[in-house]
């Protein structure tokens, strides 16, 4: 006895010998397979705060770069703006992995928070990921909408699946929408392949099928945790709708007019 993976621990005392034998069997393996989960989320946390110190070193590079009196240039800019989101998408997965590793920290309740500045929230911190590209982002949540769930995780998964649109899309649109038990993610991208689909939307997700990657793995592993579904329905060549369904039982209107941004380097 002694650790504690969440299933009840084995008295090999309270059976027949021969059963004591299986029963003993069976608690040192669960002690094993606890021990495993408390070290790989040791090690989660530790590798997160070691990265830390770098990822710090090199944001503050980019601020000291940003400031030169060449940063307007494009010749310039532009990578300089590459090195300042992938920082930003680095500090973001980072705060993830020390989330993931704190047991106790995903919880699917929380204080009531309004979805609709949620989803403002992750559109303003997403903008730059579009440059010179004609994509409207919508959000049409009405704003009267609210929900008890953990505001950071709702944030962070929301983040991944506008990210992950949003890094498709060369022209069109990408929406945010209320649906009768949570949030529609939309994009006019082109589409996840039929052959792909599967992975995607299985556990073996891989960063080639249509750049979901390590994103849609966290969602997955989120929203599990929390105890939401995700459904993924895409059409190659037309776009991906991504629903999360964070509660069956929730009771939602979409009356509001849809929020239209055009994101573009200069937002």
């Amino acid at each position: 006895g002694g650790h504690d993976t969440g299933a009840p621990e084995i008295d090999p005392s309270d059976y027949p010998a021969e059963v004591g034998v299986l029963a003993r069997a069976l608690d040192d393996a669960l002690a094993r397979i606890g021990a495993f989960v408390e070290r790989e989320r040791h090690f989660t946390a530790n590798a997160s705060h070691e990265l830390r110190t770098p990822v710090t070193v090199i944001s503050g590079a980019v601020e000291l770069l940003e400031a030169h009196p060449d940063a307007t240039e494009p010749s310039f800019s532009r990578p300089l703006r590459r090195i300042r989101r992938a920082t930003e998408a680095m500090e973001e997965t980072i705060g993830i992995f020390l989330l993931l590793a704190r047991e106790d920290a995903v919880r699917s309740g929380g204080s009531p928070v309004s979805l609709r500045n949620v989803a403002l929230d992750v559109v303003d911190q997403l903008h730059s990921l579009v440059e010179d590209r004609p994509v409207a982002v919508e959000v049409d949540v009405d704003p009267d909408i609210r929900i008890a769930v953990d505001e950071r995780v709702l944030g962070i998964v929301l983040g991944n699946l506008v990210r992950n649109a949003l890094q498709r899309v060369e022209h069109g649109h990408v929406r945010i929408k209320a649906t009768p038990a949570g949030l529609e993610v939309s994009d006019t991208g082109p589409g996840i392949p039929a052959d792909l689909l599967d992975q995607v939307t299985g556990r073996g997700v891989r960063g080639s099928s249509g750049g979901h990657g390590l994103g849609l793995a966290i969602v997955r592993t989120l929203c599990e945790r929390c105890g939401w579904k995700l459904g993924i329905d895409s059409t190659e060549g037309e776009g991906t709708r991504i629903v999360l369904l964070l509660d069956s039982a929730l009771s939602f209107t979409s009356s509001s007019r849809p929020d239209h941004r055009r994101l573009t380097g200069d937002s």
